[in-house]
């Protein structure tokens, strides 16, 4: 009987366990479709893409038409006009243009991977809120049992006050801390329902939480080295970054190409409505446009060159402020996890503690000064215990989130 009732409580805490990651998970994936950052991101990615696009559709033939109102000599007391209909196309023969395209889809992509990176960001940020809401609620909890106990030990002070076996001030004091237990009660509520509105606020919707803190029988091992390197490897910011400084090297390219002359065809239909004119005729262009000379050129490639540079650079510190947040989180899970088994082994022997200096009290072999310390000291460890456990289940969900490749999938409606 015994190995059954280990057996069920197991599946019971894993069960559980199971249960609130499936639900931080759904509200993620819902979260990308709803939240305000998301959407910012999402735009900004879209007007890049438009502009990659703009500028790619904007080298293929352009359809011209033109009408216009003329005199030829002072002599002609009526106006005419003539129209022309006419194709054009500016052909970049040395690639100039092909440069400048080139950067524009690479911004667009850098911009898409910063979309990524969001999704990250607001992981991180709705992992923190829905394991700070489960807390709060968890203090809820603890401060209506503090309630119920005040009012029990209340009725046990009021009992002995009738026998003659306690003194009216105990009564008294029980009635003070039942006031103060049911504060802590209305202050746990209010905390918890600022939780859940900042819970609500990075979802873009309410949320119903169904889930609760639970202990887990073991955390599993980590391997910091492992973790770096697939966070590393999925971290969008540095493609980002690096995608960027391509791109600036791509208009780099084509500032130096500036010059270069741009070959124009065109040809043309023109209606011809002048009198003294020779009527309707085709028309047929060949044109070269070339920039010869900017003084601003040469500012103009070192400011690229020095961009290019700086998005370098900034890959690089991206990847060392991410090497330095992986680790961070590690250790802290670490500290966590060691707390946490501190915490728990305390908190089974003060629960005992309690338990017997109730009895005594009812029996007149312990004061009340006590009992009431000992019962603080109570309530301040469970506090403790359930903020350790809050945070070792907050830094193992974020190292096992940035290290998977999950986090960035693609959600298909």
């Amino acid at each position: 009987m015994t190995l059954r009732l280990l057996f069920t409580t197991m599946i019971l805490f894993c069960l559980s366990q199971v249960a609130a990651a499936d639900e931080l998970w759904k509200l993620y994936t819902k979260s990308l479709s709803t939240s305000p950052e998301m959407r910012v991101l999402t735009h900004r990615y879209k007007a890049k893409a438009d502009d990659y696009l703009a500028a790619k559709r904007s080298r293929w033939t352009q359809l011209t038409l033109t009408t216009n109102y003329q005199r030829i000599s002072p002599t002609l007391v009526n106006e005419y006009n003539f129209t022309d209909f006419g194709l054009t196309d500016a052909i970049d023969i040395f690639g100039k243009d092909r440069y400048r395209i080139k950067g524009l889809r690479q911004e667009a992509k850098a911009s898409a991977l910063l979309v990524e990176r969001g999704k990250r960001g607001l992981f991180l940020k709705l992992a923190r809120a829905y394991f700070d809401y489960l807390y709060a609620n968890q203090l809820v909890l603890i401060a209506q049992e503090d309630f119920v106990w005040a009012q029990k030990e209340l009725t046990v002070a009021k009992q002995r006050y009738k026998a003659g076996g306690g003194a009216y001030v105990d009564v008294l004091r029980l009635k003070g801390t039942l006031a103060k237990a049911q504060s802590c009660f209305l202050a746990a509520q209010a905390q918890r329902s600022i939780a859940a509105s900042r819970l609500k606020l990075i979802c873009g919707f309410s949320p119903r939480i169904k889930a609760s803190l639970k202990e887990t029988l073991t955390f599993p091992e980590l391997n910091l080295k492992e973790l770096e390197n697939q966070t590393l490897h999925l971290a969008p910011e540095i493609k980002a970054w690096r995608l960027k400084a391509r791109a600036e090297m791509s208009m780099l390219q084509a500032i130096k190409r500036e010059w270069i002359p741009t070959l124009t065809l065109g040809v043309g239909y023109q209606i011809n409505q002048d009198p003294a004119g020779n009527g309707n005729q085709w028309d047929f262009m060949v044109g070269l446009s070339s920039h010869l000379f900017d003084p601003g050129r040469k500012k103009k490639l070192l400011s690229h060159q020095e961009k290019y540079l700086s998005l370098l650079a900034q890959a690089r510190a991206q990847e060392l402020a991410l090497r330095d947040f992986v680790r961070r989180n590690y250790y802290n899970y670490i500290a966590a996890k060691q707390k946490l088994l501190t915490y728990k082994n305390a908190l089974k022997d003060l629960e005992d503690v309690v338990n017997r200096l109730h009895q005594g009290y009812e029996t007149g072999g312990v004061d009340l000064n006590t009992l009431l310390l000992t019962h603080q000291n109570l309530l301040q460890l469970k506090k403790a215990y359930f903020s350790a456990l809050s945070y070792t289940h907050y830094y193992l969900t974020v190292l096992q989130a940035i290290s998977s490749p999950r986090l960035y999938a693609e959600v298909q409606p």
